[in-house]
């Protein structure tokens, strides 16, 4: 936990908010079948909208592991769309800048290109996340870095973004 996410645990509000996620993750613990993990992920984006106001993304850990379990090549398509779906209300809510410093949490197997059906197998993360960087901020990014970034085995910067430095973490 970074000292802004230790300072909002003093809010009531955002207690709720942390033990909401907990509630939603403990839903893929009792998956039995595919439409129990599409309905896991349902209340897992509930909560996540529901607490936008926060900009951080608790367990954001767990969550990327779930994730990343939802888009296993021999789930159906419809897992693997409200797995794309949950990842792109985390873009929105986190943002660009803290995108970047989180990725490395975000992109296990989400390169893989063995997805099943044709809409999941069309699916590329990295144009996906360019795609919603570059809706949320607005400037335009170099796509070889992203790349290097998936790479990565840690956490990233992005000190080549063409124009103003947004996703640099300092």
């Amino acid at each position: 936990m970074n000292t802004e996410e230790l300072e909002l645990l003093t809010d009531s509000k955002y207690r709720n908010y942390v033990a909401a996620v907990d509630k939603a993750l403990k839903n893929f613990e009792y998956s039995s079948e595919w439409a129990d993990l599409i309905s896991a992920l349902g209340k897992l984006n509930k909560v996540l909208q529901n607490n936008a106001k926060y900009q951080v993304v608790p367990k954001k850990l767990t969550i990327g592991k779930r994730l990343a379990q939802c888009l296993h090549p021999a789930l159906p398509g419809g897992v693997h769309r409200k797995a794309l779906e949950t990842y792109e209300i985390i873009f929105k809510i986190i943002g660009p800048k803290r995108l970047a410093k989180d990725l490395f949490l975000y992109r296990y197997n989400i390169l893989n290109n063995s997805l099943p059906n044709a809409q999941s197998r069309s699916f590329c993360f990295p144009t996906f996340y360019i795609c919603n960087v570059a809706r949320i901020s607005q400037e335009p990014i170099s796509f070889p870095h992203v790349i290097d970034a998936f790479l990565s085995q840690e956490p990233i910067s992005f000190p080549h973004v063409i124009g103003t430095s947004l996703l640099n973490i300092v």
